[in-house]
């Protein structure tokens, strides 16, 4: 599954190893959020958005101002399916698919067909 539609997006939440995503589902508990627009949804974890999917499957991830094990763990989850993930070296996170790998930027769009800008 190359992208995700916002209809896949509950379905979406599953680690690398397929295990399901503690605490994710549509509505909000006291870690997790996500929250339904016209043609997005918001992805929030502590109050900070960490990631937005569009009607379209772009998928846009920021740190959320946290880089932790916990937003680097939900962020994989939404990337899931994508080839992408996101790895960390001596306190650095890095974007990585295939051999690729770039230094992870907040506002990072990743494309239905996998690409990334």
């Amino acid at each position: 599954m190359a992208g995700f539609s916002r209809s896949e997006l509950a379905n979406v939440h599953k680690t690398r190893r397929g295990r399901q995503v503690e605490g994710l589902k549509r509505g909000s508990n006291y870690r997790d959020e996500i929250v339904g627009g016209k043609n997005k949804n918001y992805y929030y974890v502590w109050g900070n958005l960490i990631a937005t999917l569009t009607h379209r499957g772009t998928l846009t991830i920021y740190d959320g101002g946290w880089r932790t094990k916990l937003t680097k763990d939900r962020l994989n989850g939404l990337l899931w399916g994508t080839g992408w993930g996101i790895t960390q070296r001596d306190y650095s996170w890095y974007l990585q698919s295939n051999g690729t790998k770039k230094h992870f930027r907040n506002g990072t769009k990743i494309t239905s067909s996998g690409g990334i800008s």
